[in-house]
């Protein structure tokens, strides 16, 4: 009896001990799924970027390079670089100007949250941010539901006649939590 209650005892702390390691794995993969990057590059606009492996990519004339996570619930957390030609003499500012301008006349109670704010990328080039705000609501009056918040973050920076614009865009729900993604977008981003 006595060795069959020891045996019994050594079999509960083996159990625990498997279902504490198997827990241990299932953490370390799920973290490793979720830092996972895959790698986009565009010869074209002289493009490397890493981004999550769980995004879908895509491009078209206006922009070359788009990431959206799809399988968030509500508004797709969105990182996108679009490239314009500018005359030498352009500022950041001008280009964060004409961008309100467009986003003024498309975007329902578009409002700028910040001033340019001058920071250093990765590679020493100078850039500047600029955060905003505007309503996400349905376009098909079928499907009316209440408009969501969207903040975004714009990082402009003007090189070989190019102003560079790196787009964040989250619901404002989960702006903060999604900005670490972006951040560690531009330390990976080479240009």
């Amino acid at each position: 009896m006595i060795q069959q209650l020891t045996s019994s005892r050594w079999s509960h702390v083996f159990t625990t001990i498997v279902i504490i390691a198997g827990m241990g794995v299932g953490f370390f993969l799920r973290d490793n799924a979720l830092t996972e990057v895959r790698i986009y590059t565009d010869i074209q606009f002289g493009i490397t970027a890493f981004y999550p492996a769980a995004w879908s990519v895509s491009s078209s004339t206006s922009y070359p390079f788009r990431a959206r996570n799809l399988t968030e619930r509500g508004f797709p957390t969105t990182i996108q670089i679009t490239v314009q030609t500018v005359p030498d003499t352009i500022s950041p500012r001008q280009v964060f100007d004409t961008l309100s301008l467009e986003r003024l006349q498309t975007l329902a109670s578009y409002n700028v949250i910040s001033s340019p704010v001058n920071i250093t990328l990765p590679d020493g080039s100078s850039a500047s941010v600029v955060e905003y705000a505007y309503a996400d609501s349905e376009a098909d009056p079928f499907l009316e539901r209440i408009p969501s918040i969207i903040r975004g973050q714009d990082v402009v920076t003007i090189r070989r006649g190019q102003a560079i614009t790196i787009s964040f865009l989250s619901d404002e729900k989960t702006y903060d939590a999604n900005l670490s993604t972006f951040e560690e977008f531009l330390q990976r981003l080479r240009l």
